[in-house]
């Protein structure tokens, strides 16, 4: 909507300002005043410089505001925002009256229903549907995020009309909530709905959707307007808004299109009237159309950009914290600014210090800041901000001089004497900066800013002058929050019951959604003996807070300290309901209810009764597991509890060594382990329980992966033969919900290395809960019904008996391919895991401006489709450091890809969403894909679940290529070892498809080796060496051959391996980085012994060496599990034998073919000259080999050793 003269106001004040103040020249901007865009600047920089203002100044700040905000001529997005500003102002004086009168001219609205929580996985919760879009309201309940939801009548919203509605919630996990109100119009109208949220929101007016504000960003007000037709009558308005973990909040304002509240608008409360508004059928249409917000109009024209259009575009796009906050669109449109000014324009200094405040990188911030004290060495406020920034970067040094030298060319700027006096404090000058302080305080008594940040660091400097200093800031500050918080705290301490609860009722009513508020009134009122008073107060925050247990826990201990056993066991029940997993509540109310039993007492095995049966049919093991026991109790939320109890019996040193240590794996943040059982149960029935623990965390820190994930270490320090060991524990999960919503996984081993008696895992469902099995061969699986707690449950059995113990051998795999063990999962099929997955990782795999600028790079632009692949993916693979943050739900899911980007580190998740992403950006068709590396081991394709995978990569369907993006060195075409042939999850918005990931053939694997021999008549002798490597075994050598100075000692020391005691003379290394190329190595060397002297000459091994083929696979004479052996490979060698004169080939020439179903060996031996040409070529081509072929294999690998060794002579005179 073009307004000709608002390009006018951007001449009417300049962008920039000798040394000063912020103050005054804020002052005298908001006076001068003339309702255009450059009126932007002082409203932008007025909250910073509010708080050091006197009383006079406050006013005519105010007054400055209420004449923007009466300029018929000023666009009406800049009257809003002068308003809101004016009336804030109002309520910081002290003036509460003139502030809500001010709120009310801005329409906004206060009286709402909401219902909620709903699922948001992984942020994403704007667009996907969800029940209340569809349905009427009513107060029937809808199937929430973890229970059913209702619609509940909220208190009058806050005056500010900011509706804090993470006070609703009890968690701070992602969620989607609905909020609704309802009007009635008396007539035909235009109107203007307003909007602004935080993370995102979208409306609808009367079922018709005619807003959207997509996120992620930061609340604040009018962040999008649109334009209406309302009809005469009753509408319904409802707001879909959610949270990704961060703020919470929203602002609704309907106002007539020149800003005034519509006239005769009543709202409506009764939840059936605004049903029938959502159903009826309307005549008129709405006719939504956007209305301009402040940030559009100031968007400076492109071909016109001047440097203050745009910095003034920059500080509207700030206000206005709208769009996608990833974009940095404010901070980009201020650096077009300063690249648009002059090298030496007085406004390079300012725009730094602006975009030093927009940014929120904190190094940015120095740097900035820095550049523009250099321009402007005397500017108080760069200096200011300067040294806040470096005492806040932990350098007391740079502070301390920066703010010295601000004090010198400024000594009476406030915020530097603030800064000046709180650096003092950490530097521990106690008195210098309390004697500072109070001439700060004696010279600046009506500045709110000075009063509440001096009674902050006179109570830290443990002054009683503290309270007096507050009690002056309340009176200056009228209803802030910290002050009055800072105040109860004091009246708290000092048992001033009635002034604490005053300055609580002041606190309730500047936010009454808040029930941390009223639970502490009425904690206080409890311990003061208002029982009746406090029970009001935590009825009415659980009116707030309907699904948090907490209100109800308050209700119960003051039914407690009334008396009143029977309400308070209600109350206790009422908050069990709620969190059915928190067992140390349930322990409460057994305390209170005598005759309960935790869930697991009635599975709990009596380890004195298991010791006194026969002995195990295993007398030669280390230890026999008498039993093995895991109880597991699932809620609808997903969160659970876990039981586990082992009974071992120790029968040999061996087996007592290898069980001093019990491990228990538990995350401190979102689970509690409590150790049940820790004793030695010795064979003269005494019983030692002096077992000790510790915690020690999980974390790698020498591979770069740092995990949430702990263990609790039981250790028993003198177990002995003839010991039965019981340990027992439970980790139950805490907090208010589960980490992967409602969905439950489990992949639970049934076999140990130690033979077991008895196994058993038992899993309670709630009775609605279906689950998808597995069970190995020998495992026995039922379901019965069960009690816990009154809930009636299904209980699903596995069990087995007399299971042998497995050992691990070389090359077995994990222990799903040899051991016993059950696979659990709530999730049906494969699609819904994929589908899950996609939703929670979909937030973090949208581009940011960054990932789409690289993808816009002349690698991603590349013409040849897999040219530009292959550039992407060497950029992500090799340019991007592992390192693995496990922490909480990223253990997971990936964090952002713009955040990978710009941290250039990630794990195998985090590269697989960056290379997904910029490949879908570039125009090649990517996927993540969940990954089971190869060494966990085989595992039936059902059920589907998330528990088989621990890797991620990327898979490109129009190509079918794999791509692992933590494989550096490698080719688009080279998946590691480790990722082939194994089991994936293709990810993609459409759900989820398990795939199985290519095996390369063995001429993918191929090593060449090219030897010239020359021994000497002793057997010592030089030679070279050319080495081709290409496929799986490739990449490690291009790492260790990467950055390598001293090529030749590298060489020398690879080359070690097959001829000890080499001497490497020269050496070099080809196609390094060029992994599309075998990577050749090319060494000249001596050696000795080469060949073994002889009566007749010399005898040397056909190629250079004996091969140990079978020692390498095939150690063992037998096996009892298959035989892992990674990709087939194919190994090439041409040896020329160049002899000493008068030496020549005695062993017959010719070729010669060995053939199994593993693979061939093929030899061919041929004279040149009076030496010899050695050719051989072994093609491994199986991956796997069953156990029952073994013997077969072995044998093979014994014969293809025996001809690739082949002994050669060289002898004396001619050959026969």
């Amino acid at each position: 909507m073009p307004i000709p003269h608002l390009c006018a106001g951007l001449l009417l004040l300049p962008l920039f300002a000798p040394p000063a103040s912020e103050l005054p020249r804020v002052l005298q901007a908001l006076e001068r005043a003339r309702g255009g865009l450059s009126d932007i600047e002082a409203l932008w920089e007025l909250p910073d410089v509010w708080g050091y203002a006197t009383r006079a100044e406050q006013g005519r700040i105010i007054r400055g505001l209420q004449r923007i905000e009466d300029n018929p001529r000023a666009p009406l997005p800049l009257r809003r925002l002068a308003a809101r500003r004016r009336a804030d102002r109002l309520r910081a004086a002290g003036r509460l009256a003139d502030a809500q009168a001010a709120w009310r001219s801005l329409g906004i609205g206060t009286d709402f229903w909401i219902i909620g929580p709903f699922a948001n996985p992984g942020g994403l919760g704007l667009e996907p549907p969800q029940a209340p879009e569809d349905t009427p309201p009513s107060d029937a309940p809808l199937p929430g995020k973890s229970r059913p939801v209702a619609w509940r009548r909220l208190p009058p919203a806050p005056p500010d009309g900011r509706l804090p509605l993470e006070d609703l919630f009890a968690d701070d996990e992602p969620l989607s909530a609905y909020v609704r109100t309802g009007f009635a119009l008396e007539t035909d109208t235009e109107a203007v709905l307003w909007v602004g949220c935080a993370e995102g929101c979208k409306a609808w007016i009367d079922r018709e959707p005619v807003l959207s504000n997509p996120g992620p960003h930061p609340y604040q007000p009018d962040q999008v307007a649109v334009r209406l037709s309302l009809s005469r009558g009753d509408h319904d308005l409802m707001i879909k808004v959610i949270r990704g973990g961060g703020d919470f909040s929203l602002t609704v304002s309907l106002t007539d299109p020149s800003g005034r509240p519509l006239p005769g608008l009543k709202t409506i409360a009764e939840l059936d009237r605004l049903a029938r508004a959502w159903s009826a059928k309307r005549d008129r249409p709405l006719r939504a159309q956007p209305f301009p917000t402040l940030a559009e109009l100031a968007r400076p024209n492109e071909t016109q950009a001047q440097p203050d259009s745009l910095a003034l575009a920059a500080l509207a796009h700030d206000l206005a914290a709208g769009g996608d906050i990833r974009r940095r669109e404010a901070e980009r449109l201020l650096e077009q600014a300063l690249e648009a000014l002059p090298p030496r324009d007085e406004r390079q200094a300012r725009y730094r210090l602006w975009l030093s405040r927009i940014s929120g990188d904190p190094q940015r911030q120095r740097v900035l800041l820095e550049e523009a004290r250099r321009l402007r060495p005397d500017d108080a406020e760069i200096g200011w901000r300067l040294g806040r920034l470096l005492r806040s970067l932990n350098d007391p040094a740079r502070a301390l001089a920066t703010l010295e030298a601000a004090r010198r060319s400024h000594g009476r700027f406030l915020p530097v004497e603030l800064e000046w006096c709180e650096l003092l404090a950490d530097l521990h000058l106690d008195g210098r900066a309390q004697a500072s302080l109070e001439a700060l305080l004696e010279r600046a008594p009506e500045s709110a800013e000075v009063l509440q940040a001096g009674g902050l660091l006179l109570r830290r400097l443990g002054s009683l002058r503290a309270e007096e200093v507050w009690r002056k800031s309340a009176a200056v500050s009228g209803e802030d929050e910290a002050v009055l918080r800072a105040l109860l705290e004091l009246a708290q301490e000092k048992g001033r019951v009635a002034d604490a609860l005053a300055l609580l009722d002041r606190l309730i009513a500047l936010n009454p959604w808040r029930a941390a508020w009223r639970i502490e009134r009425g904690d206080l009122r409890a311990a003061n003996g208002h029982i009746e008073e406090a029970l009001a107060d935590y009825r009415e925050a659980e009116q707030l807070l309907p699904d948090d247990p907490q209100p109800r826990l308050r209700r119960a201990e003051a039914l407690l300290r009334r008396g009143d056993n029977a309400a308070a066991i209600d109350a206790f029940g009422e908050a069990l309901a709620l969190s059915p997993h928190d067992q140390n509540l349930e322990r409460r109310l057994r305390w209170l209810r005598p005759g309960g039993q935790p869930y697991y007492r009635p599975f709990e095995l009596d380890a004195r009764a298991l010791m006194a049966e026969p002995a195990s049919r295993w007398p030669d093991a280390p230890a026999v597991r008498l039993a093995d026991r895991t109880v597991v109790r699932l809620f609808e939320s997903g969160m659970s509890l876990r039981y586990h109890q082992e009974v071992i019996r120790v029968q040999t040193p061996a087996g007592a060594e290898r069980l001093r240590v019990f491990r228990i794996e538990y995350a401190p943040d979102r689970q509690q382990v409590r150790v049940i059982a820790a004793r030695r149960l010795r064979a003269d029935g005494s019983v030692d329980t002096s077992a000790t623990s510790r915690d020690i965390s999980l974390s790698e820190p020498w591979y770069n992966l740092y995990y949430d994930v702990h263990a609790r270490e039981v250790t028993f320090p003198q177990v002995v033969p003839g010991d039965v060991i019981e340990v027992a524990w439970e980790i139950n999960d805490i907090g208010s919900g589960a980490l992967l919503e409602r969905f439950f996984g489990d992949l639970h081993p049934m076999q140990f290395d130690e033979p077991v008696s008895s196994v058993s895992y038992l899993l309670l469902l709630p009775e609605r809960t279906e689950i998808q099995s597995f069970a190995s061969p020998g495992i026995r699986h039922g379901e019965e019904a069960a009690l816990a707690g009154g809930d009636r449950l299904r209980l699903h059995r596995f069990e087995g008996n007399n299971l042998p113990g497995v050992e691990a051998e070389p090359g077995s795999g994990g222990f799903t391919s040899h051991h016993a063990f059950v696979h659990v999962s709530t999730f049906r099929d494969w699609n819904e895991v994929g589908a899950w997955y996609h939703d929670w990782a979909s937030s973090a795999l949208q581009a940011g401006p960054e990932v789409e600028r690289l993808a816009r790079a002349p690698a991603g632009a590349a013409a040849d489709p897999i040219e530009r692949v292959r550039e992407i993916y060497r950029f992500v693979a090799n340019g991007l450091r592992y390192v693995g943050l496990e922490f909480g739900v990223h253990g997971y899911v990936p964090y952002p890809v713009e955040q990978v980007l710009q941290r250039r580190f990630g794990d195998c998740k985090d590269k697989s969403a960056l290379l997904s992403t910029l490949l879908n950006l570039s125009g090649i068709r990517a996927e993540m894909a969940l990954l089971r590396m190869k060494r966990l081991g085989e595992l039936p394709e059902q059920p589907a679940s998330l528990a088989p995978f621990n890797h991620a990569v990327c898979y490109l369907p129009d190509l079918d290529l794999w791509l692992d993006g933590t494989a550096a060195f490698h080719d688009i075409r080279e998946l590691p070892a480790q990722d082939q042939d194994t089991l994936a999850l293709v990810v993609s918005p459409d759900g989820g498809r398990l795939m199985r990931t290519p095996l390369s053939t063995p001429d993918r694997n191929r090593t060449s080796i090219d030897f010239e021999l020359r021994p000497d008549g002793g057997g010592d002798g030089g030679g070279a060496v050319r080495i081709g490597i290409q496929g799986v075994l490739a990449p490690d050598l291009r790492m260790r051959f990467f950055g390598e100075a001293d090529v030749r000692g590298l060489a020398e020391k690879t080359l070690s391996e097959l001829f000890p005691g080499i001497r490497v003379s020269a050496a070099s290394v080809r196609n390094i980085g060029e992994p599309d190329r075998p990577l050749e190595i090319q060494a000249e060397f001596q050696s000795p012994h080469l060949a073994r002297p002889s009566a007749e000459g010399l005898d040397a091994p056909l190629l250079g060496r004996e091969t140990f083929y079978q020692r390498l696979y095939a150690v063992l004479n037998q096996r009892t599990t298959d035989l892992e052996l990674g990709p087939p490979w194919t190994v090439e060698w041409s040896v020329r034998w160049q002899p000493p004169p008068g030496l020549r080939l005695q062993t017959p020439p010719g070729p010669q073919r060995l053939e199994s179903p593993f693979g061939r060996v093929e030899i061919d031996l041929q004279p040149d000259g009076d030496g010899a040409r050695a050719r051989a070529r072994f093609v491994l081509s199986v991956s796997r080999v069953a156990k029952r072929d073994y013997p077969a294999f072995r044998d093979f690998l014994a014969r293809a050793d025996r001809l690739l060794s082949r002994n050669l002579r060289f002898a004396r005179g001619a050959v026969p």
